[in-house]
């Protein structure tokens, strides 16, 4: 772990965030979601293999709030 950090390293930095936005994700308290977005973009910005978090994340938020889902579908269809 120092050797991490005198080399700046972000393996282990990107490997944190990455399961803590897949943790945030699967608790049934819709408040921590947000938390996972937050992780999400913190590792988006340590890697830029963050950025495929963000679309199955998107999903998985849609998928959980169906109502936001039903009001997209409806609107794009007027």
């Amino acid at each position: 772990m120092i050797e991490n950090s005198i080399l700046g390293i972000t393996d282990a930095m990107f490997i944190l965030l990455t399961v803590l936005t897949i943790l945030f994700i699967f608790y049934k308290k819709g408040s921590l979601i947000y938390l996972s977005f937050i992780c999400a973009a913190l590792a988006a910005f340590t890697r830029y293999e963050g950025l495929l978090l963000i679309i199955p994340l998107i999903i998985s938020y849609l998928l959980r709030n169906k109502q936001i889902l039903e009001d997209i579908s409806s609107e794009s269809f007027v």
